[in-house]
This record gives C-alpha cells, structure tokens and sequence, in this order.
C-alpha cells in the first residue's frame, strides 16, 4: 500500500524482524504516525516497546533522507533525557527508510483511557498527576526541548500514581521545525492534537 507516493508500514510482515538487538514479536498498536510493536531482547531481559514511524505519516515523497537525518538529530537529544517522569529512548535506528525507537514496555494504561473508563477524577490526584507532569517539562524545558503534543494520550500510568511521559522524539524542537508546523496550519493541515494545543501554536 501506498500514500502520496510513500510506502505505508505493513505491520504484520515486520513480525520476527531484528532491529539492532531486539526482536519484533507482535502488534500492540498502531495509528497514522506508525506502529508500536512489542519486542524481546533477550529471553531474560524485559521486554520493550518499539515505535516505526510511519513514512507516510512524516515526510513527502523525496524527503526520506532529510527526515531521518532530522529524526536522528532530534532523538539524540531526547534520548539524553533521565527523568522518572519522562519515558526513555533506550535505542533508535532506521529499518529499510523507517525510523524506530525502542522504549520500556509499559503495561499499565494511559491517562487517556483512565478518564475515559473513570470519568471525572478527585481533584488530589489531578493535583498529583499536574504536579507530576510540570516537573518533567521543567526538566525537558531546561534542556531546550518542547513537547509540543501533551494530551491524555501520551502520558502512561505505572503501577502506583507515577506517570510517564512520552512522545518527546516525534516533537519539533527547533525554530525551523516550528516554523513549518505553523505553514501547514494555515494551509489547513493540522499537525498535533487541535483540542489539547497551544493557542500560541495556531495564532503565531
């Protein structure tokens, strides 16, 4: 399958592939911005999650190369990032014009799902979660990188009330990038999550 000229993933035939030290075991997600894959290591090691971004999802036809020399870019400096409430990058690569990156496997559920199955939460552990969360885009922020795509989607519940934060390597953390998030706004292509963004994000 093809769009604008991009093949798009085929999740199923990446089953039992090998992608620097971990291997491909099953599908536990997917969306227009890839497929999350679970994986194993080594029988003795935990297992991990790994995210391909979809190309379709990220570039236009021609522009393979330039993006994954930005998305190694951008992930090397994500993956510096050692918060206890920011989900790490352990690896990250590319795979036949793909990029990948592996993360801890998280079982538990996503603020997301919990709101939606629980409704309205108590206000302390809506206290708790935000103060949880502000201190890791302190963190992220002091670093010099923006999320930019905070939503209930992206922020993992572990076991206990810790939550983590995910997603910083599909964020734009330069000008630049910014910058062409703005034109394909005003082009009338959103690019993030419309009822979580920024009003500065549109209105710039």
């Amino acid at each position: 399958m093809r769009s604008r000229g991009i093949p798009v993933i085929n999740a199923q035939t990446l089953i039992g592939t090998v992608l620097g030290t971990v291997t491909l075991q099953k599908v536990i997600g997917q969306g227009e911005s890839g497929v999350v894959f679970l994986a194993q290591q080594s029988p003795t090691a935990p297992q991990v999650a790994v995210r391909i971004l979809s190309p379709a999802a990220t570039q236009t036809p021609g522009q393979g190369a330039a993006f994954l020399e930005r998305f190694h870019k951008e992930i090397n400096v994500v993956s510096s990032l050692q918060h206890p409430n920011i989900l790490p990058v352990l690896a990250y690569g590319k795979y036949d014009g793909m990029a990948y990156m592996v993360m801890p496997y998280v079982s538990g559920e996503t603020l997301h799902s919990m709101i939606e199955r629980q409704g309205q939460l108590p206000l302390s552990l809506v206290a708790n979660y935000l103060d949880q969360l502000s201190n890791a885009l302190d963190y992220a922020h002091k670093q010099g990188i923006l999320h930019l795509n905070l939503k209930p989607g992206n922020v993992f519940l572990t076991n206990g009330e810790r939550l983590l934060l995910s997603d910083f390597g599909l964020t734009k953390m330069d000008i630049e990038r910014q910058a062409s998030h703005m034109r394909l706004l005003r082009a009338g292509r959103p690019v993030g999550s419309l009822d979580y963004m920024a009003p500065e994000q549109i209105m710039k």
